[in-house]
């Protein structure tokens, strides 16, 4: 399912316009920011977005600057307990930009459409040293007045599918044929995930606890949520068109030009499958394993 609530204040109070030289040059008049814990369909999504002819989708903006540090220093890793101290003497801290807010705003100002869109994972403001509080109030301060929130139910075929991913090294396909099963063996006391260690419960714990307090601090404002399993698996068309609906843009037909990258039985892909299942066995989780 999806759910949309909306603000009833002046839509005169949003301040999100930045106009470029040129008479014929583009206005954005709008910014959309998309959150979510990825593997859940952001990518396929956030291509069709990008179709529409109204549309910039920006991606994972920080991810990339994470990404061309790493090959730069080494792999960007900070371990969830680590002090100010220690994320002060990263190396890599230096290639990141002081400000990923300010960031932003330079992505916006050379954006080509009337719309512009991109998205964060939680994870990616703590290589930054921000929270996620000061984060939203500043996507506010710049006049952001729509937020997607992008869910996945099943966060172990999610925990999965990363782990199969980055074992590949390979997190998107595009044609079906590529796709084969890669099995793994699945640690769920000792994951490495989003930069950074946790056993699967505190993951899910922590991204919970993550969506919940977003979704407080967005309250009043514009948000649609979606769901993987609802809204994208089947038919990432169906998505699309609730987040056309929702931002007011035609939804012009755009081409689904991506494929899942595990669509087969868990039983299949975890060589430890067995061990798995009797970890979550008798926890609310263990629906999980029969999807």
């Amino acid at each position: 399912m999806s759910r949309t609530h909306n603000d009833s204040r002046d839509s005169t109070q949003t301040s999100f316009a930045s106009s470029t030289d040129g008479e014929d040059a583009p206005t954005v008049l709008r910014g959309v920011a998309m959150f979510h814990v990825g593997r859940s369909g952001s990518t396929v999504l956030g291509d069709l977005l990008h179709q529409n002819p109204a549309v910039h989708w920006d991606g994972e903006i920080y991810e990339r600057i994470f990404q061309e540090v790493g090959r730069k220093v080494g792999p960007l890793f900070l371990a969830s307990d680590a002090p100010p101290l220690a994320f002060e003497q990263q190396a890599w801290r230096t290639f990141l930009p002081s400000d990923p807010l300010r960031y932003l705003q330079e992505r916006i100002e050379v954006t080509p459409k009337s719309v512009y869109g991109f998205e964060v994972k939680f994870f990616h403001l703590r290589f930054f040293g921000m929270s996620i509080v000061d984060y939203v109030a500043g996507l506010k301060l710049f006049g952001f007045d729509a937020f997607l929130l992008l869910k996945r139910r099943n966060f172990l075929r999610g925990v999965v599918s990363s782990l199969v991913a980055a074992q590949a090294k390979q997190y998107h396909f595009r044609n079906a044929e590529e796709v084969r099963c890669r099995p793994i063996v699945l640690d769920l006391e000792r994951i490495e995930m989003d930069r950074e260690e946790k056993s699967f419960f505190q993951f899910l714990e922590k991204y919970n606890a993550m969506f919940e307090l977003l979704e407080e601090l967005l309250e009043g404002e514009r948000v649609l949520e979606l769901v993987y399993e609802d809204d994208l698996l089947d038919d990432p068309r169906r998505g699309y068109r609730k987040v056309c609906e929702f931002l007011n843009l035609s939804d012009d037909p755009s081409e689904v030009r991506f494929v899942r990258s595990t669509p087969f039985p868990l039983r299949e892909i975890l060589v430890n499958f067995e061990e798995v299942a009797r970890t979550l066995r008798g926890t609310p989780h263990a629906w999980m394993l029969d999807e």
